[in-house]
């Protein structure tokens, strides 16, 4: 069974089902920093292989997908760019991983 054919059968529970999935799913998640999306970057995330090759334009999540395994999976990360001016969206991206949810704070 392929990610569309799990998708497709999400699609064709009636309504109900579906939220009580996607609230066991954030509730399943409530304390992760990082959640990949559904497609090449839950596929590229779980992946056991040494060298994971994912390429695409801006925007597909390729940076994001660096930060949240070196936040979720590692104890130590190094995330190289070519350039010094590359890495200023890593920091962003890497920063905004880190809120606090507002449970922890005595907040309901």
């Amino acid at each position: 069974m392929t990610l569309d054919d799990i998708l497709a059968c999400l699609e064709a529970l009636p309504e109900k089902q579906k939220q009580e999935l996607e609230a066991g799913a954030l509730k399943a998640t409530a304390r992760r920093y990082f959640v990949p999306n559904m497609g090449p970057q839950t596929q590229a995330y779980f992946s056991e292989a040494d060298e994971v090759f994912y390429g695409g334009g801006a925007g597909g999540g390729k940076s994001a997908l660096l930060c949240g395994l070196a936040i979720e999976e590692h104890k130590k990360a190094i995330i190289f760019r070519r350039e010094y001016s590359q890495t200023k969206g890593l920091i962003d991206d890497a920063a905004g991983f880190f809120v606090i949810p507002l449970e922890t704070q005595g907040c309901q």
